[in-house]
């Protein structure tokens, strides 16, 4: 006002401008913003979500069967692990096609560990577990089965898969700990694929035996023509 007076009444300054700016009560101005006004996280659509393992229980046994291709599993996707990425109990037929498993660490079977608790019974004679065309890279177990864990399989089928540099820190079996309570009925099987592709294992290593692959004495594996390529696995007892 120039001559120390109050400011003109009604909130003027005395040259038309609004002392309070913002705070018009026609609601125009600056506020605090309401919790509906704060944008909220999208979720992706339904299309756009992974589909789950295909499965189905069998009516008879009430034991799933599970068919699995295409993923990729790694240490990025799970976090820290004590446990296989894909374990598999009791589970009556199971494909797995196409995956790769890298980067894993469990205490037996980083990448899979596979258990049926008998083999024996007629009520199982049709379990199997067949893996074709999978990689496993870089996987570790503190014990055995570097990246894979075979305990009592009924029949277990591996088709032109790749292991490379996987790891049993302190026990056994490289790649492929293949062992058997029942001594007279577990199988494992390598063959080629439709295509000739063999099942390869290179840089596999265990501390103590089987640098690719360890099994039973009792119960060896059986291959075919031109299924297992080795090269350079190693073990204090048996590389390959």
């Amino acid at each position: 006002n120039g001559d120390g007076g109050d400011p003109a009444p009604g909130g003027d300054n005395g040259d038309g401008s609004d002392p309070n700016p913002g705070n018009e009560q026609d609601g125009t101005g600056d506020h605090e913003p309401k919790p509906e006004d704060e944008p909220k996280e999208e979720e992706p659509p339904e299309d756009e979500l992974p589909p789950p393992p295909e499965s189905e229980i069998d009516e008879e046994s009430g034991v799933a069967k599970v068919d699995l291709s295409g993923l990729e599993i790694n240490a990025e996707s799970l976090g820290e692990q004590h446990l296989a990425a894909l374990y598999l109990e009791d589970c009556k037929q199971i494909t797995v096609t196409g995956c790769t498993f890298s980067n894993l660490r469990a205490t037996n079977g980083a990448g899979i560990e596979f258990y049926n608790s008998e083999v024996d019974s007629a009520l199982v004679k049709d379990y199997w577990i067949k893996l074709s065309k999978n990689t496993f890279k870089e996987n570790r177990a503190k014990l055995q089965g570097g990246a894979i864990e075979f305990d009592n399989p009924v029949k277990a089928t591996l088709l032109g898969n790749t292991f490379t540099e996987n790891q049993a820190t302190l026990q056994r079996g490289g790649a492929i700990n293949f062992a058997c309570s029942y001594q007279s009925t577990c199988q494992l099987f390598f063959e080629p694929e439709s295509d000739g592709t063999v099942n390869t294992f290179t840089q596999n290593n265990a501390r103590f035996a089987g640098g690719a692959i360890k099994w039973n004495d009792s119960n060896e594996p059986s291959w075919g023509t031109n299924s297992l390529a080795f090269s350079k696995n190693q073990a204090f007892y048996g590389n390959n």
